[in-house]
């Protein structure tokens, strides 16, 4: 090769096929890197997504505040593991699945107006027993999975509260609506025997425990 088309030809480092090669891979190089960075945010955000849809639950849920409190508190022991690498994003929607796809926060409801409403009603005695078996006897029923947590939202009467507001004291005759409604969705569904049935469960503590066990799961 003559000098002359040396020069014309140009060092290889910057023939213009090579110099394609080099940037075709730098290009292959950036797309693997940023399709990377791009699952590390998603996967990120899944996990934050779970956890944000978990308060909004409970911030309108119309739970009284020292509730929410205790749920915090396991939302919080995820969120620690999430962030600090522990848990995957698969791992934090479990977490939030039991308390959002489990009869948790309608059970906690109903319990609510079991132990804070109906002692503060002015109904008679032997209304206020007929309230407390209905409900009682519907949660039995949503924790055999013989009816569905709709069907007890619509017993009760549920629909949001403002952010982080307690649900207002019901009525006397607001109870008594729920247990007529409460007494025919039980009757339209088959009822198991209740004998031998154990205590109706804490809510709360099976969030807990479902919480511990995620986080036992945790590598």
């Amino acid at each position: 090769m003559t000098p002359q088309s040396q020069t014309a030809e140009g060092p290889a480092s910057l023939n213009p096929r090579s110099a394609g090669c080099i940037l075709t891979a730098v290009a292959i190089l950036g797309a693997v890197v940023a399709a990377w960075l791009g699952m590390r945010l998603l996967k990120a955000s899944s996990g934050d997504m779970a956890l944000a849809a978990a308060r909004n639950g409970v911030a309108t849920s119309g739970l009284e505040a020292e509730t929410r409190q205790r749920i915090e508190e396991q939302l919080l022991r995820v969120e620690a593991a999430h962030h600090g690498g522990e848990l995957t994003p698969a791992q934090v929607i479990s977490s939030v699945n039991g308390l959002l796809q489990t009869p948790c926060l309608a059970s906690l409801r109903l319990l609510q107006i079991l132990e804070r409403d109906l002692p503060a009603s002015t109904l008679p005695e032997d209304q206020q027993g007929e309230v407390a078996d209905a409900l009682t006897g519907l949660w039995r029923q949503l924790l055999r999975e013989e009816v569905t947590v709709g069907q007890v939202s619509e017993a009760l009467g549920l629909s949001p509260e403002a952010d982080g507001a307690a649900a207002p004291l019901l009525r006397d005759q607001e109870l008594l609506a729920i247990r007529a409604r409460a007494m025919e969705i039980r009757a339209a569904n088959p009822e198991g025997s209740t004998e031998g049935s154990p205590p109706l469960p804490d809510p709360l503590d099976d969030f807990r425990l479902h919480v511990d066990a995620v986080l036992g799961e945790a590598p």
